[in-house]
């Protein structure tokens, strides 16, 4: 599972991208979750069923790649290649609930990660 991870996280290289992936319930998506915080790349998880919401996210935020899934195949789109400044703790943004308008993006940095690991 972890060469699997780290060849998708790996084929990125440097400095570090903004990588979307559809999460999924299947080894693939995860392997490429893994891979990417491996690698030391930004990531947030978009749900597969939301293609309108993931197309807007993607148009707001311009992730440098989207990583989707296609009959358990991994399907890379490279969005662009230009650089983005991303702080060097950032790990994962996760979405709000948009409960008080539309949706924004947390960040996590992997201390977070950790500490809310271990406290589980």
């Amino acid at each position: 599972m972890l060469e699997k991870a780290d060849a998708i996280g790996n084929a990125f290289g440097v400095p570090k991208k903004l990588i979307f992936i559809e999460g999924r319930n299947t080894v693939e998506s995860i392997a490429a979750y893994i891979g990417c915080l491996r690698a030391g790349h930004a990531v947030h998880l978009v749900d597969p069923c939301k293609v309108t919401d993931n197309q807007t996210l993607i148009e707001q935020y311009r992730p440098h790649v989207f990583i989707k899934f296609v009959n358990d195949d991994v399907e890379i789109d490279t969005i662009h290649s230009e650089p983005i400044d991303i702080h060097p703790d950032l790990a994962i943004l996760l979405a709000t609930s948009g409960s008080t308008g539309s949706k924004k993006l947390v960040k996590l940095s992997y201390e977070n990660i950790q500490s809310n690991t271990l406290s589980i």
